[in-house]
């Protein structure tokens, strides 16, 4: 697991009045990006690197949002998606926004996404200002600490 904050601080993430947001993004290089965009727009982040890891993370903390890419290792963002659906529902929890990234870019890429419990969409390479459109979208600004 990534975070922007030592493991002890996380623990607190219940109590604090920020907005959360769970990146799961199985390259190196687009986790470090990402994260550095969320946390320049005021989110704070925790970073799973592939689908079994979301799935674990979203059960035991709530997060105000979920991005989450669709191709990951062990588990895919669509079979991890599933399995965080079921888990709400099994313990009557609001379902958290879930938006898919991924590459795919193309006309019908969309909607699997959306047939299969994901929010929204958003393709990479995604621009700063579209990452905040979407994110505000679901879950407004970042709430200041």
């Amino acid at each position: 697991m990534l975070s922007q904050a030592p493991a002890d601080a996380a623990a607190a993430l219940p109590t604090c009045n920020v907005t959360s947001v769970l990146l799961v993004e199985d390259d190196e290089i687009n986790r470090f990006v990402a994260t550095s965009v969320l946390i320049d727009l005021g989110y704070w982040v925790d970073g799973a690197e592939n689908g079994t890891e979301a799935v674990r993370l979203a059960a035991e903390r709530r997060y105000d949002a979920i991005l989450m890419d669709c191709d990951l290792p062990e588990i895919d963002g669509f079979e991890a998606t599933r399995r965080i659906r079921y888990d709400e529902e099994n313990r009557g929890r609001a379902p958290v926004p879930i938006i898919a990234l991924t590459a795919f870019a193309l006309q019908g890429d969309r909607e699997p996404c959306l047939t299969r419990g994901m929010d929204d969409y958003l393709a990479k390479p995604f621009k700063h200002p579209a990452l905040k459109a979407i994110l505000e979208k679901w879950i407004g600004p970042p709430a200041k600490a």
